[in-house]
């Protein structure tokens, strides 16, 4: 997990997965906010299922 002191994190889907699951992927603040809320709205605000792929997008994981 990153080091959440230094960060804050955004209210909206990534702070409701964030307090659902106690837990968002080390690479959450490197991403644009916009393309790290539409993945967790379609993985059902689950972070466990999102995976950075080496092109830079998102994906996300059938459950």
């Amino acid at each position: 997990m990153s080091d959440m002191t230094s960060r804050r994190v955004p209210t909206g889907p990534i702070l409701e997965a964030f307090r659902q699951h106690h837990w968002l992927p080390d690479w959450w603040a490197d991403v644009p906010q916009l393309a790290l809320e539409a993945a967790l709205e379609l993985a059902d605000l689950d972070p466990r299922r999102l995976r950075l792929s080496p092109d830079g997008s998102i994906d996300v994981l059938n459950s």
